[in-house]
């Protein structure tokens, strides 16, 4: 991947679970949306591997036109906190290769 490139992801979530937004190591990225399915509660963290700070929480779609800025050891990850399995998904660029 070069600078500039679309990273994203859409993956199966099971309750309780996490999607991490983590590059690789010494890889950045800038995170623009979050997707959630409508209805599906799920909350946002900001996570360094051992604490988290928890930014919110949403039931509505996810969290659009932001700009989470990940790096391999501080990162954001949504967690399910519905009763089911859900896809969860994000999309960004690279801004560090």
């Amino acid at each position: 991947m070069a600078v500039g490139d679309t990273v994203t992801a859409v993956t199966s979530t099971a309750s309780g679970s996490y999607l991490a937004m983590q590059p690789a190591s010494g890889v950045e990225w800038i995170i623009h949306n979050v997707n959630v399915p409508t209805g599906t509660a799920a909350e946002l963290y900001k996570y360094d591997g051992t604490n988290e700070i928890k930014i919110d929480t949403n039931s509505s779609g996810g969290w659009s036109g932001f700009f989470f800025h990940c790096t391999n050891s501080v990162y954001y990850r949504v967690k399910n906190t519905s009763v089911s399995t859900a896809y969860f998904g994000y999309d960004g660029i690279v801004s560090k290769e």
